[in-house]
């Protein structure tokens, strides 16, 4: 799965392992969405949406979860090409470099002070 910067949902998932059916589905749902707007109590016509999903939307959370696995093995990645080094964790070669917990995302790395 390496190698996941700049790749579209459906390019992710194919890397993950899903089967195509189901990527399909998964997109299908993604790409079917339209919008319709009432001015003045008439109908506009429906248009759809240049990216992202409708607020509240069930496959929301899911989504959300493989991007987050597919951010973790990019950090992971990095720290394998000794590009990103975590923090070290007491006096043992264990290091942390991130951690998530439902949306959030907290990165850990040394820092540079450059003058």
């Amino acid at each position: 799965m390496t190698g996941l910067s700049g790749l579209s949902c459906e390019a992710v998932m194919r890397k993950m392992g899903f089967s195509p059916t189901w990527i399909k589905v998964i997109m299908n749902c993604l790409s079917s969405v339209t919008y319709s707007v009432l001015i003045n109590g008439i109908p506009q016509k429906p248009f759809k949406p240049s990216h992202g999903i409708r607020q509240g939307d069930p496959l929301s959370p899911y989504l959300f979860i493989i991007g987050a696995k597919a951010l973790s093995r990019l950090i992971q990645d990095a720290e394998t090409e000794e590009l990103s080094k975590g923090i070290p964790m007491g006096h043992s070669k264990m290091s942390i470099s991130h951690l998530f917990y439902a949306d959030d995302c907290l990165l850990f790395c040394k820092a540079n002070h450059y003058e």
